[in-house]
């Protein structure tokens, strides 16, 4: 955590119009090396009016948080007032238990479908899966790859894959738009779900607003010195009425 402390009537120990920044450090940090906790004795030679000897010195490089962990923190930032389910999720403690009614309302309702022509039968595994995220408040279930195509056939809902900010602009980037990625692993999007995407769906033809999409598409490729912050906002805008 860091604070930035610029005051020119002196408030801030430090001359006028310096800035001074003051670096909290987290509790699991590793400690302080002792040598940028004292000042290197003073030099021979030196002024006896000098006050003081050498401070030491350090470098201090300032990463980007990613999109993803930017939500999460404003997310964290709001859990006081979140539900107990949610705080459960959250913190990873234990889940509370369904309310009476929805509990028994879970209990009598069938796992499985079977007057649908084509849809195959859940086996043992799949049905008590269902059976107890019908009875719990929270629950996840993963299934294999194209196992509900393969389940529901031609009943088989549309699914789509949103992608944040940072993997849709490796793609279609935004001229002047800092990017959020840190200096670690590289996020990409899984290429087996392009034509699931949401970025890539968007830009189809016949598409809601494709057009408008595309054509700043082509201007932030083709000129991309001569994109201001209106062209950059219309574009968000679009984005804003597609979600």
């Amino acid at each position: 955590m860091a604070r930035t402390c610029k005051d020119r009537q002196s408030k801030c120990e430090g001359k006028k119009g310096k800035i001074d920044f003051i670096f909290k450090l987290h509790k699991n940090s590793q400690p302080v090396p002792l040598e940028f906790m004292k000042e290197d004795p003073k030099p021979k030679g030196q002024s006896e009016s000098k006050k003081g000897g050498n401070k030491p010195r350090c470098g201090i490089e300032v990463l980007f948080k990613s999109s993803a962990d930017g939500r999460i923190d404003a997310i964290l930032q709001c859990l006081d007032k979140a539900n107990l389910l949610q705080k459960a999720i959250a913190l990873g403690t234990k889940i509370p238990k369904l309310d009476k009614g929805h509990f028994e309302i879970g209990r009598k309702t069938e796992p499985d479908i079977m007057d649908i022509k084509g849809i195959v039968s859940n086996n043992p595994k799949q049905y008590q899966a269902i059976q107890k995220a019908l009875e719990s408040s929270f629950s996840l279930i993963q299934g294999p790859p194209e196992w509900m195509k393969k389940k529901l056939g031609e009943h088989c809902p549309k699914m789509v894959r949103w992608y944040g900010s940072s993997i849709e602009d490796q793609e279609f980037p935004i001229p002047g738009k800092t990017s959020t990625l840190g200096g670690g692993e590289r996020a990409v999007a899984d290429e087996q779900l392009r034509e699931y995407s949401m970025h890539i769906l968007i830009r189809q033809l016949g598409k809601p607003y494709q057009e408008e999409i595309t054509a700043f598409d082509r201007q932030f490729r083709q000129n991309p010195d001569g994109v201001d912050f209106n062209d950059v906002k219309n574009t968000e805008n679009l984005y804003a009425k597609l979600s």
